[in-house]
């Protein structure tokens, strides 16, 4: 599996993530989201074809934004592939500026 791969997996599982609790990137109770950045820590390799698990939760709440960390685990053996962190932003697109976080995504956070 490509290193760009792990990144993607992410990206789709935090869209599905949202979509299952009726949010979006672009409407997360009322605020957009944007990635600041990314890190990955790779832990055993994967092949194209295998099936993986992802697991994501919300961690490192601060007044604009929060962390989404990801677990990526081969469903055949459970040998952890990867870990993976985004640093997620609130943005106004109107005032093009970093916003504070919703009052409702506090409690959306404890998930």
């Amino acid at each position: 599996m490509g290193n760009d791969a792990v990144l993607t997996l992410c990206h789709e599982a935090r869209l599905r993530f949202l979509k299952d609790h009726n949010q979006s990137e672009l409407d997360l109770f009322g605020k957009a989201l944007i990635q600041g950045d990314a890190m990955v820590i790779y832990k055993s390799e994967a092949f194209q074809g295998d099936d993986l698990e992802i697991d994501i939760y919300i961690d490192d709440l601060s007044t604009y934004g929060f962390d989404f960390i990801y677990k990526i685990t081969r469903v055949s053996d459970q040998v952890e592939i990867a870990r993976a962190k985004t640093g997620m932003v609130f943005f106004d697109y109107e005032s093009k500026k970093v916003t504070k976080i919703p009052v409702e995504f506090e409690n959306f956070s404890k998930i």
